[in-house]
């Protein structure tokens, strides 16, 4: 208590000796220290030693014996410990330390470990003081800092490597604080917007300035609530299917138009560090696809355009492309035709398959796949004109339809697709325009007439069979000694009756053949033939008719057996031959050349005539029944125009082809191929 009061009491006589003992305990408070301190120093990881000012005493604690394997015995003994180059700045910086500076001081040196290896340390130099400000003692405190120098070193080294990745990338690149500062921009961000505007954080607009708006993937404006870097520091992570469109402009400039990506950055503990926004500058992908959404949008309209009429058409139009025959567009008359659905992109076999659909030919056969028009076109590019076909839907009603196909380009098809793959651009130029025709009403009327002339070719027959072979039997008693005498007149009459007769039995066999092939009663009576015994038999023949022209058989052969019908071949080889002779009327050669294809395995005929030949307008429609070349009668050659329909319609039916070359004036040339026999 007398303490308390001495203390707390007024100011008087005491005040001198409690002065007194303010001082001594001022004067011993840093001993007190020191004490205290050297009680920490034996507990601390930390090396910590003391150095006396007059180079009288010198202690160290128990870290920096086990570290360094030796005790100073000296102010400067300690320093054999550290490396040679960080020795003069320490030391100096002990000096100074001992002449008087008041602050503390924080070196960083290397010293050896007791196994001779350098570890780095970081010191604080404190100096220890009279209450009057004399140095008595400096202490310095080790730490080592090694392993936190090498991490930092080696993030440093991540950092640049990342900043050189990032100063090499396209992409602009801008990293933030917590606080939406930027802390980095590569070069590519600094110049996106010239350096004035950092996307990421929402801002106010300024009039002068940058005009900025955001929007969505749907091209909904963003309120600044759903700015990037607000919406990544809210836990959104902006991956590339998250992507923001930034539409800016300044000024009078050009708008850029971008697209962000986000996401926080986050250490081992899961905090938040900052964020990295990359944005991608796209303006020119945009303009571009702006111009091809114009341009898609101008083919939706001319392909709605051209779809409005093609439906308004009377006749069915589909297009099909690739070697399946995809389908590209149909209209309303096809759909109506096909009775069923064919779905965009479908193909053609599919379709029919699944509908349950049949396509039949002229003479009740079904169609296969490469007999179909479409297939046609597609694989030999030429064009397929009046193919009449049978289509058998579902209810079994068959419907005739009367087909025409083309080919069309890649240019014209470019502008009827515009959704393809980029996998089926190289298809583009193999594709059909397929019309067709319901020709019911015609057929029927074709079938009428057919049967007409079927009737009136029956009914012809026998009257023209009897004037015929009187008229040949009256030939033939003319010539006899013991017959009646004709006059010249009298027989000449006789041999016009016989001829036409001959010509009208004619008309009548190829009236009466076509009505057949039309109704599909004309049946092939296969056998093996010897092709080159039935080309020289048809010449020899024909050859007795004429005797202006000269027939030349041209091939190596001996023999050649074919699988045919003996009877309708002959009668295709005297009609392209005799019209060989009818259409060369100032005469001249008739070459019939006869050879077989090995790698084809088929055999071709081919009769060559130098006569007037076919004008070029005739040549579209000569196989068609009734058609006449125009030159022919402006020559007087008679004739029905039904011969070369039977001779395409009879060698098809075999399996063969029938085409030809023509110059007008200058002859014709007709080819024939026939499947040949295997060996």
């Amino acid at each position: 208590m007398e303490h308390e009061q001495q203390f707390m009491g007024p100011p008087g006589e005491g005040d001198d000796a409690l002065s007194d003992q303010a001082a001594i305990s001022q004067r011993m408070s840093p001993k007190h220290s020191a004490d205290r301190l050297r009680a920490l120093a034996a507990a601390t990881a930390d090396l910590l030693w003391f150095v006396a000012e007059r180079q009288e005493a010198q202690e160290d604690n128990a870290a920096w014996l086990a570290f360094t394997g030796q005790a100073s015995e000296s102010m400067w003994s300690w320093l054999a410990a550290v490396h040679v180059e960080d020795q003069q700045r320490i030391k100096e910086a002990c000096t100074a330390m001992a002449t008087g500076a008041d602050a503390e001081e924080i070196i960083e040196c290397r010293i050896r470990r007791y196994d001779g290896q350098f570890r780095v340390f970081r010191v604080r130099l404190l100096p220890l003081r009279e209450p009057d400000g004399e140095l008595y003692e400096l202490m310095c405190v080790g730490t080592d800092i090694t392993d936190e120098q090498q991490k930092g070193r080696a993030l440093a080294e991540r950092v640049t490597l990342l900043e050189a990745v990032f100063e090499h990338m396209d992409d602009a690149v801008y990293v933030y604080d917590t606080l939406g500062q930027p802390i980095y921009v590569n070069t590519a961000g600094r110049e996106l917007f010239a350096g004035e505007y950092l996307p990421g954080m929402p801002f106010s607009i300024d009039p002068g300035g940058i005009h900025v708006c955001a929007y969505d993937e749907q091209e909904n404006l963003l309120p600044s609530e759903r700015w990037p870097l607000v919406r990544v520091f809210q836990g959104e992570e902006l991956n590339p299917g998250q992507l923001v469109h930034i539409y800016a402009r300044k000024g009078h400039e050009d708008p850029r138009h971008v697209h962000i990506s986000a996401r926080a950055i986050i250490d081992n503990q899961g905090q938040v560090l900052g964020a990295v926004v990359v944005c991608c500058d796209v303006t020119e992908r945009y303009l571009l696809e702006q111009v091809e959404r114009r341009r898609a949008q101008e083919n939706d309209a001319r392909r709605a355009m051209l779809q409005l009429i093609l439906d308004e058409l009377p006749y069915g139009v589909y297009l099909v492309r690739g070697q399946d025959a995809r389908l590209v567009f149909i209209n309303r008359a096809a759909a109506e035709l096909w009775g069923a659905l064919w779905q965009i992109g479908q193909p053609m076999q599919e379709f029919l398959q699944q509908q349950r659909l049949a396509v039949f030919k002229h003479d009740g056969s079904q169609e296969d796949r490469e007999q179909m028009a479409a297939f046609r076109v597609i694989r030999s590019g030429r064009p397929v004109h009046d193919h009449w076909v049978a289509i058998r839907r579902q209810d079994n009603k068959s419907v005739p339809v009367l087909i025409n196909a083309v080919r069309l380009s890649g240019e014209l098809l470019s502008l009827l697709i515009t959704d393809e793959p980029e996998e089926a651009a190289n298809e583009l130029d193999v594709a059909a325009l397929v019309v067709m025709q319901d020709v019911t009403t015609l057929h029927e009327g074709e079938q009428l007439k057919d049967q007409f002339i079927s009737l009136i070719a029956q009914e012809l027959r026998e009257p023209l069979g009897l004037v015929k072979d009187f008229a040949q039997t009256l030939v033939q008693q003319a010539v006899r000694e013991d017959s009646v005498a004709f006059t010249e007149w009298q027989l000449e009459a006789i041999r016009s009756i016989l001829n036409a007769s001959v010509y009208l039995t004619e008309l009548t066999d190829d009236l009466f053949d076509v009505t057949r092939l039309e109704a599909g009663l004309l049946t092939l009576q296969r056998s093996s033939a010897d092709l080159v015994a039935l080309v020289r038999q048809v010449v020899a023949r024909l050859q007795d008719s004429t005797s202006r022209h000269t027939l030349m058989i041209f091939t190596s052969l001996e023999r050649l057996f074919v699988s045919v019908d003996p009877v309708r071949i002959e009668q295709v080889l005297s009609h392209l031959i005799g019209n060989a002779i009818k259409y060369s009327p100032q005469g001249g050669p008739i070459e019939i050349t006869l050879r077989k294809d090995v790698r084809a395995n088929d055999v071709l005929i081919s009769i060559r005539d130098y006569g007037i030949g076919i004008p070029q307008p005739s040549q579209v429609d000569i196989f068609d029944r009734f058609t006449r070349a125009a030159n022919a009668r402006a020559y007087g050659i008679a004739g029905t125009g039904l011969g070369l329909y039977l001779c395409r319609e009879l060698v098809e039916r075999h399996g063969g082809r029938l085409w030809f070359g023509a110059t007008e004036g200058r002859g014709s040339t007709f080819f024939i191929t026939l499947p040949a026999e295997s060996s």
